[in-house]
């Protein structure tokens, strides 16, 4: 029950997302627009990190795979947001 009230709340987030991207969407530049969704988001993520319980397996994780993901985020975000 726990994954299905995550996913709930996460199609929210989307949702709420999309409705307050698209309601100022014509007032700001489209790349100062996704800068500022991107850091609203990191800041959530880190402040949302120390409570996540998965968290002490991200310290045993060897760094290469780390550092795959890290890119593979980036580049998501930017050919997927920015491009």
């Amino acid at each position: 029950m726990k994954g299905e009230i995550c996913a709930l709340i996460c199609a929210f987030c989307w949702a709420l997302s999309s409705t307050l991207t698209k309601s100022v969407s014509g007032k700001f530049h489209p790349d100062n627009l996704n800068l500022l969704r991107c850091l609203a988001a990191t800041a959530f993520f880190w402040a949302v990190l120390p409570f996540s319980p998965g968290t002490k397996g991200l310290s045993e994780t060897p760094l290469l795979p780390v550092l795959y993901l890290i890119s593979s985020a980036l580049i998501g975000i930017v050919a997927g947001d920015s491009l």
